[in-house]
């Protein structure tokens, strides 16, 4: 049997990216993007669900998303899923992150000097 595990999402940034140097050296970047669902509930109106998603980016991917990408920058990622599991406050807690292959900042803000 054959596996995938592939994301593709496109979103906005809720806030700017977050860089971080691992205790090895590596750069991780982190991110959270919202992704937003539109419909139509019974009654015909229009009804908006937003989805908030971590994202990781590690190595040269990580610092070139970090020098490009800005809080409220519209977003195209793909990347696999990754399961964490930690101890906070004493208790076993899990999160899912997005580990960011490719992306494509779609209108990156001009930054101030």
């Amino acid at each position: 049997m054959r596996f995938l595990n592939r994301v593709l999402l496109l979103g906005n940034l809720v806030a700017d990216p977050a860089l971080a140097t691992t205790a090895s050296g590596r750069v991780r970047v982190g991110a959270r993007l919202a992704v937003n669902h539109f419909y139509k509930t019974a009654d015909g109106k229009r009804a908006e669900e937003t989805c908030f998603v971590n994202l990781e980016f590690w190595g040269r991917r990580a610092e070139i998303f970090f020098d490009t990408a800005a809080k409220g920058d519209p977003v195209l990622v793909e990347g696999r899923l990754r399961y964490y599991s930690f101890v906070a406050d004493g208790k076993k807690r899990s999160s899912y992150r997005v580990q960011v292959g490719t992306f494509r900042v779609l209108k990156a803000r001009e930054r101030s000097p």
